[in-house]
């Protein structure tokens, strides 16, 4: 899917370091992949500490047009980590 045009979107990855997913977030909006495929979808502007996933209550396709904007920004698929980065063997990740 080719990125949308959109100047206050931005793309995060929080740990590169496994299948974790990614999120995209606009200025009203935040939507997270996790890496099984499940998704979680926050009003930014009446959900600021995301307690209410939209996308969890009856009806989330009326969100279908938000969601379509917020998944052009997330990768197709996560990029391999590089062996000289990865981390030690037995180090605990956060």
């Amino acid at each position: 899917m080719a990125a949308a045009s959109c100047r206050n979107c931005r793309m995060f990855n929080p740990n590169a370091s496994g299948p974790h997913g990614a999120a995209a977030t606009m200025r009203s909006w935040r939507l997270i992949r996790y890496a099984d495929g499940s998704s979680e979808l926050y009003s930014a502007r009446n959900d600021p500490n995301d307690w209410h996933n939209l996308l969890a209550k009856k009806n989330p396709g009326r969100f279908a047009g938000v969601i379509r904007k917020l998944e052009s920004w997330l990768p197709e698929k996560e990029a391999t980590l590089v062996a000289d980065l990865a981390p030690d063997e037995g180090v605990q990740q956060e």
